[in-house]
């Protein structure tokens, strides 16, 4: 079979430890089901065309992972525990309020992430100190019978479960503590909805008898980490390897159940330019719902600390999505998934560790954008911050889309890559300058 031959832009990493470190990694944790880039052979394709693992391709994963091991080891973890719980109105523009409760179970968090790949490329769960602890059921169901004593009193309707992980995964969250906890809120009357996460091969036709045996009638909704539709930018730049098969597998069991499902898909990835970042976010909407998703959330980047996404933003190579993102994408779907703007959510702000900044907006700008987007309901800008900043007036006004191929889109984020690597060299130059070459 012929290889797909493709220029290699060279990259120089943050510390030769840490390419050492990360060169043919592997993945030692049998239970993730998730492959690194450089042990696929024939399993991927690029433009449609199946080969073997392309030397530009593998490089590149190469390189971003030792990237993201080299910021997480220079910043400390964020004690962001234990007890975690928010109400939302998620209905702010009607006489009745649909009230939406959120608790955080400390669980030891994603699989993926607590391996030594260190799980997905924007994601900033690796800074939490969660990730270090050895949670036994007991202390979990504690803290989660504190959170929830504090949110009963508001009777929420919707209630979402969500561990920084996988709900489903018995390694992150004990059964023991999951059963606990499922039957403590199915005597909750008030909760017509129940809200977990999940990745897709953790969902399984007897993890979805038990679940919904627990929860008796209650509707069960659950969200998967799409990121994009697109196998290439999901697997490389977000260092997600998860075949879309595996969603249109886990889609159709959750159809089977009657359960509802969310696709979680990313806007403003930093490996990508912005108008790319807008385009992959259009058709990943588009797709998802053609996959067979319920309903789809647009998850604006999100800054925190030790992820990609912070170091390109330090670097003042990279400025997250704004509102005006949010406008362009919205106007930018075709006709037919107007019809599905009631199953359109903005996110985006809910994270852990919690995020530094994320997207909002001053008064002006919301205003404005409610008004240029008329086929979205009024409650899909709930939860959007309202600030007395007004940067993101200086982004106002209409943004260019601009879809590109998987080999255009490798060149583009070689060089982003490259870029951010040497502004982080020359920033280690500064500090070691700083402290007399200490």
């Amino acid at each position: 079979m012929k290889t797909t031959s493709m220029p290699v832009t060279s990259s120089e990493s943050i510390s030769t430890a840490s390419l050492n470190q990360f060169n043919n990694q592997t993945i030692p944790d049998s239970r993730v089901r998730l492959v690194s880039t450089t042990q696929r052979t024939e399993s991927f394709s690029m433009e449609g065309k199946p080969y073997s693992v392309d030397k530009a391709v593998s490089s590149f994963s190469h390189d971003l992972r030792a990237t993201l091991a080299a910021l997480r080891d220079i910043h400390v973890k964020i004690n962001d525990g234990p007890t975690h719980y928010q109400i939302l109105n998620d209905q702010p523009s009607q006489s009745d309020n649909l009230l939406r409760a959120v608790i955080g179970i400390p669980s030891r968090g994603c699989s993926y992430a607590r391996t030594a790949w260190g799980g997905c490329a924007v994601c900033g769960h690796a800074s939490s100190m969660l990730w270090g602890a050895l949670e036994e059921s007991d202390t979990i169901v504690v803290d989660f019978e504190q959170s929830l004593g504090a949110i009963l009193k508001a009777s929420p309707q919707v209630l979402c479960l969500y561990t920084s992980g996988s709900f489903l995964d018995q390694h992150e969250l004990p059964l023991s503590a999951r059963n606990r906890i499922l039957s403590y809120v199915a005597e909750i009357e008030s909760v017509e909805t129940v809200v977990i996460e999940s990745l897709p091969h953790f969902i399984s036709a007897h993890a979805l008898d038990e679940l919904c045996e627990r929860l008796g009638g209650k509707q069960i909704r659950i969200g998967m980490g799409l990121d994009s539709s697109r196998d290439f930018i999901r697997t490389i730049l977000y260092q997600r390897n998860i075949p879309t098969s595996n969603y249109q597998i886990a889609i159709e069991l959750c159809q089977a159940y009657e359960i509802q499902t969310t696709a979680y898909i990313v806007l403003g990835n930093p490996l990508l330019s912005p108008e790319t970042a807008r385009a992959d976010t259009i058709r990943s909407i588009e797709e998802a719902f053609s996959f067979g998703f319920s309903e789809v959330s647009i998850e604006p980047i999100a800054l925190q600390p030790s992820t990609l996404q912070d170091a390109f933003q330090r670097s003042g190579l990279y400025e997250p999505p704004t509102i005006w993102d949010v406008v362009a994408v919205l106007n930018s779907l075709p006709k037919r998934i107007h019809l599905r703007a009631d199953n359109l959510i903005l996110g985006g702000q809910i994270f852990t560790p919690l995020p530094y900044a994320s997207l909002s907006s001053c008064r002006e700008c919301a205003t404005k954008a409610r008004m240029k987007v008329s086929f979205i309901r009024p409650e899909f800008w709930r939860g959007l911050p309202i600030t007395d900043t007004r940067s993101c007036c200086l982004f106002e006004g209409p943004a260019a889309v601009n879809d590109c191929n998987d080999q255009e889109i490798l060149q583009h984020a070689q060089v982003r890559l490259r870029a951010l690597v040497d502004e982080l060299a020359k920033e280690k130059g500064r500090t070691q300058t700083n402290h007399g070459g200490r």
